[in-house]
């Protein structure tokens, strides 16, 4: 129920009094109004006209409402996401090479696993030099090696220790991807299929031999595999290990 506030008469005129009468009215139908009627189902606000205070008239309006912050990745966000990796002072070298293994006898096969269990293990310390035939040692029947084709003057024969060349031949590239210096190093005769021409390594105990210094100032082993498909030599950066014995207490006199 609105309430109508009249003036005195001693303010205002006899015209101006029945509008301010009508104003004053309409103000307090507004107050007491529901916006949004539209059925009994919807939910309905209701809107009032506060008094004007000394307080607010004339103050600023309130500030705005900030906006929800939202999550942007920055650089620290992705180096906390990303996986944790060992310093690089921590992680071994390893250089690695592959030759294709051709069509193989038996006893080729037999030769090329002899070589790989003498190289297996070798070890490369900073400024040794390696030598091959020095490793592997001669290449006779005694030793364990059969009769497998191999390359003199150009021409494939038969020979004692044939398909070792292949496993020289890899471990030659391993060494020069390591940056060793080649002290020693004989090509075939002709091209020999699994490598470039150049690239190979040929080797006869007594007569050619492989050799390379290890001029860097780390110190590695060699690795060798022979798979169903490939020869592979890996040359692996060997870390010492502080084998320093931790100290023991004391026991206390009893």
């Amino acid at each position: 129920m609105a309430r109508v506030v009249t003036p005195p008469a001693s303010t205002c005129s006899r015209r101006l009094c029945p509008l301010i009468a009508l104003v004053v009215f309409l103000a307090g139908m507004v107050s007491s109004c529901q916006v949004g009627d539209s059925g009994p189902s919807q939910p309905t606000a209701t809107v009032s006209m506060a008094p004007a205070t000394p307080e607010t008239v004339g103050s600023p309006p309130p500030p705005p409402i900030p906006p929800t912050a939202s999550l942007v990745p920055t650089p620290d966000t992705f180096a906390a996401l990303s996986p944790t990796t060992a310093p690089p002072e921590q992680v071994a070298e390893v250089y690695a090479y592959e030759t294709e293994l051709p069509p193989s006898s038996n006893n080729r096969l037999k030769n090329i696993r002899l070589v790989i269990k003498k190289l297996n293990g070798t070890a490369l310390p900073a400024g040794d030099e390696f030598s091959f035939n020095r490793t592997v040692g001669a290449r006779t029947v005694k030793a364990g090696f059969r009769k497998a084709t191999i390359v003199v003057k150009g021409q494939k024969k038969e020979g004692i220790g044939g398909g070792v060349c292949q496993v020289s031949t890899t471990l030659y590239n391993a060494a020069q991807l390591a940056g060793m210096t080649i002290t020693e190093h004989h090509a075939h005769s002709r091209d020999i299929g699994y490598v470039e021409e150049g690239q190979d390594a040929a080797v006869n105990y007594g007569s050619l031999d492989l050799k390379f210094r290890n001029d860097t100032e780390k110190s590695f082993v060699i690795e060798c595999t022979l798979t169903k498909t490939t020869v592979q030599v890996r040359l692996c950066e060997q870390r010492k290990a502080d084998l320093t014995p931790e100290p023991t207490a004391t026991p206390a006199p009893s």
